[in-house]
Order: C-alpha cells, then sequence, then structure tokens
C-alpha cells in the first residue's frame, strides 16, 4: 500500500512540475503590454507633405502643432517659409490661452482672436490681415508676457542690445525685444546675430520663438 502511495505521489509531482513549465513557457512567449511611456506616438509632423523632420524647425512645428496653436494652412500644408498676418498672431496667442478661436457662422476666422487681444491688451486689434514683422510679434507676446502671464520688466532695468542691427528697433518695440533676447526667445537669423526687427516672421520663425518661449523660466 505504501508503494502505491509513493508512485501516486511521484505521478502527481511529475503532472504539477510539467504543468508549472509549460505555464512559464506561455508566459516568457507572451510579450508585456507597453506601457502609456512605451507606446508609439504618431509624429505630428507627418500631418503635413511640405515639412522636412531634419531641417532646424522641425521640433518647433512638433511643439505647437501638439499643442493646437498652429496646424495646417490647406491641404495637409504647414508652409513654413509662409508669412504671418497679425490676425495669425492675435489667434495664435488665444489659443494658447484655451480660447476657442472657431469662427462663428458667416463671421472672420481671426474675428474671435483679435477680440480676445483687444480685450487681454496684447493688441489694439488693427490690420488684422497685414504681416507681422519680427518686432511686432515680438511686442504682442511680451505684451501677452506682461497683462496674461503677469511677467516681463519689474522695476528699473537698462542693456543694451549688442546685436549689428540693433539700432533697427523701433523705440516702440524697445522693451519687448529687449526682454526677448535677453530671454533668448528671439534670436539673432545670422551667423552675425542680426536681428533683423523689421523682417517679416515666417511660420517657421514664429513656431520657433513660442516654443522657446515655452521654455522661459519665472
Amino acid at each position: 500500500m505504501k508503494t502505491i502511495q509513493r508512485a501516486l505521489a511521484l505521478v502527481m509531482a511529475l503532472v504539477m512540475s510539467v504543468s508549472l513549465a509549460v505555464t512559464a513557457s506561455a508566459e516568457s512567449e507572451t510579450p508585456p503590454a507597453p506601457t502609456e511611456e512605451q507606446a508609439v506616438t504618431p509624429d505630428p509632423l507627418a500631418a503635413y507633405s511640405d515639412v522636412d523632420a531634419a531641417l532646424w524647425y522641425a521640433p518647433a512645428l512638433r511643439y505647437v502643432t501638439k499643442n493646437g496653436v498652429m496646424g495646417a494652412t490647406g491641404d495637409g500644408t504647414f508652409t513654413p517659409n509662409g508669412a504671418v498676418t497679425r490676425g495669425m498672431v492675435m489667434t495664435i496667442l488665444a489659443r494658447m490661452e484655451g480660447v476657442d478661436t472657431t469662427a462663428d457662422e458667416g463671421g472672420r476666422w481671426y474675428d474671435k482672436g483679435v477680440a480676445w487681444a483687444k480685450e487681454q491688451g496684447v493688441s489694439d486689434g488693427t490690420r488684422p490681415t497685414a504681416s507681422v514683422t519680427r518686432e511686432e510679434f515680438a511686442t504682442m507676446l511680451y505684451r501677452y508676457e506682461q497683462t496674461v502671464k503677469e511677467g516681463g520688466f519689474v522695476g528699473s532695468w537698462m542693456f543694451l542690445l549688442d546685436n549689428p542691427d540693433a539700432d533697427q528697433v523701433s523705440s516702440w518695440a524697445d522693451e519687448a525685444m529687449h526682454w526677448m533676447t535677453m530671454h533668448k526667445v528671439v534670436n539673432g537669423v545670422d551667423a552675425a546675430g542680426n536681428l533683423a526687427p523689421q523682417s517679416g516672421a515666417t511660420r517657421a520663425a514664429v513656431a520657433q520663438m513660442l516654443l522657446n518661449y515655452s521654455a522661459v523660466e519665472r
């Protein structure tokens, strides 16, 4: 009887060991589900047919697209070298504050952005279809920093811009350009460090300045 019991015990132990081995093998063959951090996120630039992901503006375009402040200009293009209008800037800044800028029926696409900018003191709302210069963009962004974020220069400040074309900065844009260059939001457009304040701001340049602005430490 004892011999039979020992034999049965050995058989049961063998069955259990085989079962455990099969289970372990099955578990080892099944890869773990990817974590949220490991999940593959589509590249926002894939939405644009005219964007080179290897060029300098790629990180900035990803930033503005992902955050919903800039997008396609039509037919799946971003038009990185295209001009930016004053109305576009007002709309972008409004979107940064979570404003729904979708036009009402019969309204113009920039109406809500312009209304918000005037209410916040970011702009006077004039010439919304005119192309914006780099110093105009810097000024509107600086006013946004002052009125919405309650930042900007506080108290007395004085330092000189050492950029070769600093004398081309308009007097009304002087404080804004100082703050923006000090915080590396606006940088030189060439190796010499020229600011090109009177030049038009391209969509790629605006995206880059917005990315730079997002990194400002307060």
